[in-house]
């Protein structure tokens, strides 16, 4: 037995399951069937996005987000910021428009980066895509509509500010203040919005 289908959807190769195919049970525990896979990931290895205008992109990420080149081809191009890989590939199917949702990609920046950065996109006339009262975020689209973001915090300073937002929450709830008490999208000890 080599390679199979079971009538579960699952893909075996020597009695070993390989790739779900399809499920009918879409609820169904992947760790039950696969094994535990923590530690599986260990950070993200690129990012590669379609554009149109493989020229305008590189200008873009180079001149106005300081991404230095690493490769430039006819129709490909890698850029490198920090440890962060992206990859420019040009694709005639490209979207013209953001999508509808909040899918994006949030690039790091320090406090004094991020205020010079938003300055400089500002003067060459990006999309934001939305705005925000917080001061340490500053969303913009692409030249082909790619929903991104400066970000100054990181996952545990993100994760105190929920953990003091839910604690409102629950004192509000406590209190009988009700749940449509509105807490500030900001951590403790920044400006209002």
């Amino acid at each position: 037995m080599n390679d199979v289908t079971e009538p579960c959807g699952f893909k075996y190769h020597h009695g070993r399951a390989l790739v779900p195919c399809f499920s009918p049970e879409p609820r169904r525990s992947w760790t039950i069937l696969l094994g535990n896979c923590t530690g599986m990931i260990i950070g993200l290895n690129h990012i590669t996005l379609a554009v149109a205008d493989l020229g305008r992109s590189l200008a873009f990420y180079r001149d106005l987000l300081g991404f230095s080149v690493k490769m430039h081809g006819v129709s490909s191009a890698y850029l490198e910021a920090g440890t962060l890989w992206l990859a420019l590939v040009e694709d005639a199917a490209v979207r013209r428009t953001p999508l509808p949702e909040y899918t994006h990609i949030a690039f790091s920046a320090g406090e004094t980066e991020l205020s010079v950065a938003t300055q400089r996109l500002r003067l060459a006339g990006v999309t934001c895509w939305q705005v925000s009262g917080r001061a340490d975020s500053f969303y913009f689209l692409d030249p082909d509509g790619h929903k991104l973001e400066l970000h100054t915090g990181d996952l545990r300073r993100r994760m105190r500010e929920r953990a003091d937002v839910e604690a409102h929450a629950e004192q509000n709830r406590s209190t009988g203040a009700g749940d449509s008490i509105l807490v500030p999208d900001r951590a403790p000890g920044e400006p209002g919005l």
